[in-house]
């Protein structure tokens, strides 16, 4: 390509200064009519070695100004391309490093849903990364129980009850389901909705009740729901 491009501009370069020598001819060859009709010359005269030269100057003068201003018009045209290609290439070096962005990203996220989960996590309310008051109410919600209460069926009458009430039956419903264990309700709070929710001393006494839902739930009230 650099040789092809090379002898085109040759080719153009030649093609440009003939036309030059023939554009320069002609306006001699108009300059010297005129001077002709405006009487400077007279027919069938010379002009005089002296005009002749300063003609030639100015020919010269007028060729090697036309000849500079090509020069510079070509040179800011190379220029222009130049620059051109150099943004061209630029934009396509963008646009390529951003699709490998785009795909970069796209498959860390299609991994990250398809991957399986750790085996080994460390627990939520011990995770040292997390805010300390963050960890201490989730670790209040693992030790949660929500109980729905059915009022028809309620025969503790358990949305009458007061907190304290709440969970003196909820750990006499414990004892009574298994005299042997150790857990106990610490806190209980009624729900707008006629819910109650109970906390319990352990995560392990959460397990325990839910194992037992069905006989815990029948101690407590008719009308509970685990």
């Amino acid at each position: 390509m650099p040789g092809r491009t090379e002898g085109w501009e040759e080719g153009q370069e030649a093609e440009e200064d003939e036309a030059e020598e023939e554009e320069i001819i002609h306006n001699t060859q108009l300059s010297e009519k005129h001077l002709r009709s405006s009487g400077f010359i007279r027919s069938g005269e010379k002009p005089s070695t002296e005009f002749t030269r300063q003609l030639e100057r100015n020919t010269e003068e007028v060729k090697t100004t036309f000849k500079t201003a090509v020069a510079q018009l070509r040179n800011d045209m190379i220029e222009i391309t130049k620059k051109a290609n150099e943004q061209a290439q630029q934009t396509s070096y963008t646009i390529q490093e951003t699709a490998k962005t785009i795909e970069k990203t796209a498959t860390t996220y299609r991994d990250a849903l398809t991957s399986k989960p750790c085996e080994v996590q460390v627990p939520f309310a011990t995770n040292g990364n997390i805010d300390p008051s963050t960890c201490a109410r989730e670790a209040v919600k693992m030790r949660q129980v929500l109980i729905d209460v059915d009022n028809e069926a309620d025969k503790a009458e358990l949305q009458k009850a007061t907190h304290s009430e709440l969970v003196n039956k909820a750990n006499v419903a414990i004892q009574k389901t298994d005299p042997k264990v150790k857990h106990e309700i610490c806190a209980a709070k009624r729900l707008a909705n006629g819910g109650i929710l109970l906390e319990a001393n352990s995560q392990d006494a959460v397990k325990w009740i839910n194992q037992h839902s069905e006989v815990f739930t029948s101690t407590l009230s008719n009308g509970a729901i685990l």
